[in-house]
């Protein structure tokens, strides 16, 4: 079975402020990921994202290419 997460394009703003602008990213099965970065850089709104407690103000998340934007809980 392989499973997949892909990131698309994804956009969060808080007010003016561009927490994420554009992120993308794709993991597969059996691959170990890494994210740094310094205090402020939008590591945790990233996680916050693929998890679904926040929603993207643009782009998408996928799970085995399944689109998960409107089910953000069954995440």
């Amino acid at each position: 079975m392989v499973i997949e997460i892909e990131v698309k394009d994804v956009r969060v703003y808080y007010k003016s402020i561009k927490a994420l602008d554009g992120v993308s990213l794709s993991v597969r099965n059996g691959e170990i990921l890494s994210i740094l970065g310094p205090n402020g850089s939008g590591k945790n709104t990233f996680l916050k994202v693929i998890n679904g407690v926040l929603r993207p103000r643009y782009g998408a998340v996928y799970l085995d290419q399944r689109y998960l934007g409107s089910l953000p809980h069954a995440r």
